[in-house]
């Protein structure tokens, strides 16, 4: 019997020549991965790159990716962390730091230097950050303060 794995988190890269998406496991939420086939291994999501010419290749065990302004590269969430690699093939997925709460909603600076994030800590509160590839920093920002 064949299994349906859900695909979604579709984005164009920059030169829109291919499709980078997540397949499988539960694109809703970042708790155990659903296995309704009841197979002896978890079901992975991983991250896709689809060019219009038909190649297909996986880029990195993850989801939510998100390219960089510069078209290079993308970071994306695999389990709790941030991690990133380069579209081109050319090195494997690195982490890029790791939070205490469970990062989303990746969004690159148009100079692809810095990375914002949430970092979601339950239902009680979230905090977003502000990654700095450079320097290797995170800065989260104060929601308290007023201009």
């Amino acid at each position: 019997m064949m299994m349906a794995v859900e695909i979604g988190e579709l984005t164009w890269t920059a030169d829109g020549r291919s499709i980078i998406y997540t397949r499988g496991g539960d694109l809703d939420g970042f708790g155990e991965n659903p296995n309704p086939g009841h197979q002896p291994e978890e079901a992975k999501q991983g991250i896709f790159l689809l060019s219009l010419a038909g190649n297909l290749r996986q880029l990195a065990e993850g989801h939510s990716a998100v390219v960089s302004s510069k078209g290079d590269r993308i970071a994306f969430v695999f389990k709790r962390d941030v991690w990133s690699v380069k579209l081109d093939g050319s090195e494997k997925a690195s982490l890029l730091f790791q939070t205490k709460g469970r990062s989303a909603s990746l969004h690159w600076s148009p100079d692809s230097t810095k990375l914002s994030f949430v970092s979601n800590h339950g239902r009680s509160h979230s905090f977003v950050g502000v990654y700095d590839l450079g320097s290797r920093t995170i800065r989260y920002l104060d929601s308290d303060r007023r201009p």
